[in-house]
């Protein structure tokens, strides 16, 4: 028992796991919130729900059809955006704490995540309807967080590397505009 808790405290000493823990942090009420409007829309909304049936939704919501298409849209726009705002924000905090330029890695490793799940055979498609839609959805909600993260930390890692091999180049320096590094 002293060694897995002395495990435990190793682990979460590591810059990896407090990054990852504040990016989970962040997107635990996107979490919550798709969850909630998810049961609302399957237990009341949905024909074959339980309080649907118990309490005759139908009869009472005007435009219950309507009900159901709103709530369907909020979950997947809530959905959709889980996994990438992982991606940014473990790259985020990352780069905060190698004391790079925070938003610029957050930025990148969003659109490096955004980039892998692109759906490349909407390219050879007339439209984007005909191959499913521009994104690989489901990779794009809670699972494919674990691939946001593994994203977030790489590109954090490589800007910093990237940005503590530059600075020792002095022709480097000369492309800011304030001539400063």
């Amino acid at each position: 028992m002293h060694t897995l808790w002395r495990w435990n405290q190793v682990v979460s000493d590591w810059r990896a796991m407090q990054v990852i823990r504040r990016a989970l942090i962040i997107t635990y009420p996107f979490i919550l919130v798709m969850t909630l409007i998810d049961a609302v829309g399957s237990s009341v909304l949905a024909a074959n729900g339980f309080f649907f049936q118990i309490y005759h939704v139908g009869t009472w919501l005007p435009e219950v059809a309507l009900w159901r298409q709103a709530f369907q849209i909020m979950g997947l726009a809530i959905n959709n955006i889980v996994a990438v705002i992982v991606a940014f924000a473990t790259g985020y905090f990352l780069a905060l704490t190698y004391k790079c330029n925070a938003l610029a890695v957050g930025l990148v490793s969003t659109i490096a995540f955004l980039t892998l799940n692109f759906n490349y055979t909407v390219l050879n498609q007339q439209s984007a309807t005909e191959a499913g839609g521009q994104f690989v959805e489901n990779n794009l909600g809670p699972q494919g967080i674990f691939l946001a993260i593994v994203v977030g930390l790489g590109v954090a890692w490589l800007a910093h590397q990237f940005v503590t091999r530059t600075r020792r180049w002095a022709w480097v320096s000369r492309l800011t505009l304030t001539g400063r590094g």
